[in-house]
């Protein structure tokens, strides 16, 4: 699915393991298949060290997962970007940083409801273009449709929309 300016959502790392790991697979009803992964991954799951452009500032830190939204939910109502405006004209990049697997646990409810903005591991910026740069190629997933790569240049399409037939 395509948001109204013509960019689909982009999640990089944990959350592409997921859709990585339930490609194929029988899916339950609602988000169970996709919380059952989650649970299944959630501790063994290891950050990538990543190089972030974003707004000409470079970042570069390892990562559990990055998010390139235009709208605020995704992945069953998790509200991964939940300030984005989809006519702002500008990608929401959550980068969540190095966390401990049994913090990845108690903080998962807090990333469904959209309260973790404020967390220490976590810096959320606004931009038009972002670019991802990995030590090896990263689970991804582009609403739902799996890719791997280890470069990621991501940007609005200005004023457009794309609709998948």
């Amino acid at each position: 699915m395509y948001t109204p300016l013509g960019i689909p959502e982009r999640r990089i790392g944990f959350d592409g393991a997921i859709v990585y790991d339930l490609l194929g697979k029988h899916k339950l009803a609602g988000k169970a298949s996709y919380l059952l992964s989650i649970l299944k991954h959630i501790a063994r799951y290891r950050e990538t060290n990543c190089r972030i452009t974003i707004n000409d500032d470079n970042i570069e830190q390892d990562c559990f997962m990055i998010s390139v939204a235009n709208g605020k939910r995704y992945g069953g109502g998790f509200r991964v970007a939940p300030k984005a405006l989809v006519t702002d004209g500008l990608l929401d990049i959550a980068i969540v940083g190095k966390i401990a697997p049994l913090k990845r646990l108690r903080y998962l409810p807090v990333i469904e409801k959209g309260g973790h903005l404020q967390l220490p591991f976590v810096q959320y910026q606004l931009a038009p273009r972002v670019s991802i740069v990995a030590d090896r190629p990263l689970h991804a997933h582009v609403d739902g449709e799996y890719l791997s790569a280890s470069h990621f240049n991501i940007q609005l399409a200005n004023k457009k929309i794309a609709f998948v037939v």
